[in-house]
């Protein structure tokens, strides 16, 4: 999982564009010559000027948003988070009087308890991102979300909540797939079935969505997303990948990671631009020769799944830098691997000394910069191979 979490933290490098862009672009300068209140109270606010346009605050437990706050008519851009070294709040509903600030861009809710956002969010015709993430432990169901048919102007949308903080089932979830503008749309923790998503495949202007922590059993259909760039599934039940995915023919990153994958459709092969592919903690012990097409392929990361051999497409992927394939029942690495241009290698089998490797051949990949592997059965002749490798590659870190 460790590695799973340090790959996708690469993401924004690998693949150019991240989650985090979509909400970030924009104000990025929220820190720099803007109205910032940190600290809790109400005096924050009403210390704020009549021209503001851009204002943060924060909130304790037992505070409310102040009613002054919808007095400024000319915000852009609003956020309110919990503040640092206090309790959680439990704001509730959010007051319709939201729905007056129509200038309003980007709305930011950070775990400060909400229950409830306005109904009719649509009154926002301006409004471009709505991100709502409650972090907490606190036990707190969003009963309601806007109606989104109205704010055409809106192309990105984030609820990120967590194990205990839930949508309620019967959150209408159509109100969002209505929205044909969307570019961006993240569900995390929202208790997501299949049938839930039905809809979704009318987001035919999307480039991002990421569903985690759900309860899909299926790869949601995908044949009319065809401008997705990012997809991430992880942390479902997933057992299985429809022949929709080969659409998407300007995907760069697809994540799966922690689902119940055995089998992988050939029509992955037909993802010619993807750059990042990890299906870590699946149950997948091959994978199908149309992958060997996967020609801009950089990074693949298959931890945690069931090969007993490095599968050989992985040999014809001609620009694969990085290959994760740690705690799988692989025991030793093909030679195969040396007509590779792989940058940086993760390997070992889940069982101790179930796993050796030959120091002299890894010494003659030209492009290795990066080795690691573990559950290691330390002997003499390990600790031999171990040294030799470093005397023959200096250059290669992480023994």
């Amino acid at each position: 999982m460790k590695i799973a979490i340090t790959l996708f933290l690469q993401l924004a490098f690998i693949v150019g564009i991240s989650a985090q862009n979509y909400f970030d672009n924009d104000y990025k300068s929220w820190d720099v010559g803007t109205e910032r209140y940190n600290t809790s109270g109400a005096d924050h606010i009403a210390s704020a000027s009549e021209n503001s346009t851009k204002i943060f605050f924060s909130i304790g437990g037992g505070e409310s948003i102040p009613n002054k706050l919808w007095d400024y008519q000319n915000i852009t851009v609003l956020k309110i988070s919990h503040a640092m070294n206090s309790s959680y709040p439990s704001v509730g509903e959010i007051s319709e009087k939201l729905n007056g600030l129509t200038k309003l861009k980007y709305i930011y809710f950070y775990d400060i308890g909400i229950e409830s956002l306005p109904s009719n969010i649509g009154a926002l015709t301006e409004l471009k991102s709505l991100v709502v993430k409650e972090n907490t432990n606190s036990s707190i169901v969003l009963k309601q979300l806007p109606n989104f048919t109205k704010t055409l102007s809106i192309e990105s949308i984030n609820i990120d909540l967590n194990k205990k903080t839930t949508l309620s089932q019967s959150v209408n979830f159509n109100t969002i797939f209505e929205n044909r503008n969307l570019k961006a749309l993240l569900l995390s923790s929202s208790n997501l079935t299949n049938s839930d998503i039905t809809n979704l495949c009318k987001l035919d202007s999307l480039e991002l969505l990421e569903l985690h922590h759900n309860l899909l059993t299926e790869a949601p259909n995908v044949e009319s997303l065809k401008r997705l760039k990012i997809l991430s599934l992880d942390n479902n039940s997933i057992e299985s990948v429809g022949s929709s995915i080969g659409n998407l023919r300007d995907l760069k990153m697809l994540s799966m990671i922690d689902n119940k994958l055995r089998i992988l459709p050939d029509e992955m092969g037909d993802l010619k631009n993807i750059r990042y592919l990890n299906l870590d903690d699946n149950m997948i012990a091959e994978l199908p020769e149309s992958l060997s097409s996967l020609d801009k392929l950089e990074v693949l990361s298959l931890s945690g799944n069931e090969m007993t051999e490095i599968p050989s497409v992985i040999y014809s992927l001609k620009n694969l830098k990085e290959l994760h394939l740690m705690d799988t029942n692989i025991a030793t690495i093909d030679e195969r691997i040396l007509n590779t241009k792989i940058e940086k290698l993760t390997i070992c089998n889940k069982e101790v000394g179930q796993f050796n490797f030959d120091p002299k051949m890894l010494a003659n990949m030209k492009s290795l910069k990066s080795f690691r592997t573990s559950n290691l059965r330390v002997d003499k002749d390990l600790i031999k191979s171990v040294k030799k490798l470093k005397k023959l590659r200096p250059d290669v870190s992480n023994f």
